[in-house]
């Protein structure tokens, strides 16, 4: 999964975004949290979880369902990914089927396949909580302003889903910033 995300962000590589592609979100992008300095570098899928890959014999082979892309870095876009494949979230919310997983050993998998520097691997826990209480609001406001399957997600839960992975993430840093670093 996560050499599929980094071949796609070599694939946007090049492509200047306009940092306010998409004026019509209510919420900047990602990066605009002091967790991932330096701004938009990439257009990114922001959205790579299992429903949106494509998997042929036992491999990651594409990607469908580009409605929430937009401009972002590597770090931020390919960190979505690894919350969604390792999974990082808290063990009651991991998708059917992938209870027991070793979410620490997974992520170190997932970085070192990525190619994640040391600086960004420092940066991961403290991205991951910024990024899920982003989230939270955009899932509010889309839920309120735009209903549709937005509001079903949120009448399903998916606000205290989001609030058990930032809580997840806080209070596991120090042990995910081990297994990036060990």
């Amino acid at each position: 999964m996560a050499r599929l995300v980094r071949r796609l962000h070599g694939a946007s590589a090049g492509f200047v975004p306009d940092a306010h592609p998409f004026p019509d979100r209510p919420f900047p992008v990602p990066d605009s949290a002091s967790t991932d300095s330096g701004g938009p570098t990439l257009v990114c899928h922001l959205d790579v979880t299992p429903q949106n890959v494509v998997v042929r014999d036992g491999l990651a082979v594409g990607l469908v369902d580009f409605d929430l892309a937009g401009a972002a870095t590597a770090l931020r876009d390919s960190y979505n990914a690894a919350m969604h494949w390792v999974p990082l979230r808290a063990p009651e919310d991991v998708w059917p089927g992938w209870a027991g997983t070793d979410p620490f050993h997974r992520l170190r998998i997932f970085a070192d396949a990525y190619g994640w520097t040391p600086e960004e691997r420092r940066r991961v826990p403290a991205l991951g909580v910024g990024a899920a209480e982003l989230s939270y609001g955009r899932m509010q406001e889309r839920a309120r302003t735009l209903g549709g399957g937005w509001a079903r997600m949120w009448d399903e839960g998916v606000g205290g889903l989001i609030l058990r992975r930032r809580d997840w993430l806080e209070a596991n840093a120090g042990r995910l910033l081990e297994a990036l670093s060990g």
